[in-house]
């Protein structure tokens, strides 16, 4: 299952990005006449140089854990948000990132990142700044049913056990987050008032 970029904390301002899309043209040279350029994929790439600082050695450590053991050496894709649009996104690391003990235990971490095409099914079902992954999404409202990173239906929640902090939106525009524990009985229907719950790992 895909995860989401580690740190709790939003990486603005602490970030420096410099990126645009990947040039993806394909150029033929024909017997007669100029160049002929093509896009080799219609699906649109985004490569990236980013900076982001950490500002605790325990932020530092669980950075790389998750490269090393989450993202298995840095290679699978993860979600974050966009460094210019804030949009829930998917990412991949290009190599290893790169970092420098800076005083006490400050390290800041430089690296190169790959967007991939796409949005997530999940994007609008994650709040705040944080890229967060939802354990499960049941938006009743909107037909929307899924579980970490795959969409599905609404029974698929009956076999979920476990505490979460749940979101819930309500249909008079109110809402917020609360911590509840499920046994098997997430709503599958919509509780009245409500147009969806989201749950979240703690």
């Amino acid at each position: 299952m895909i995860t989401a970029w580690v740190l709790d904390d939003a990486f603005y301002p602490t970030l420096d990005a410099e990126g645009g899309d990947v040039d993806m043209r394909r150029i033929f040279e024909p017997d007669v006449g100029p160049p002929i350029e093509r896009p080799a994929t219609t699906a649109a790439f985004e490569s990236w140089s980013l900076r982001v600082i950490t500002k605790t050695k325990a932020e530092w450590a669980a950075l790389t854990a998750w490269g090393r053991d989450d993202l298995a050496q840095w290679t699978q894709p993860f979600i974050w948000r966009h460094p210019r649009t804030c949009a829930i996104t998917k990412w991949r690391f290009v190599g290893a990132p790169r970092h420098v003990q800076r005083s006490g235990e400050v390290v800041e971490i430089t690296f190169s990142a790959l967007r991939l095409p796409g949005t997530p099914w999940f994007a609008p079902y994650v709040p705040g700044a944080r890229a967060r992954l939802p354990a499960w999404v049941a938006d009743y409202n909107g037909g929307v049913y899924g579980v970490g990173d795959a969409r599905g239906v609404a029974a698929d929640l009956s076999a979920l056990s476990g505490t979460y902090e749940v979101w819930e939106k309500r249909s008079n525009g109110t809402g917020g987050f609360s911590v509840r524990t499920y046994s098997g009985d997430i709503p599958t229907t919509a509780p009245v008032g409500v147009d969806w719950l989201v749950g979240f790992a703690l």
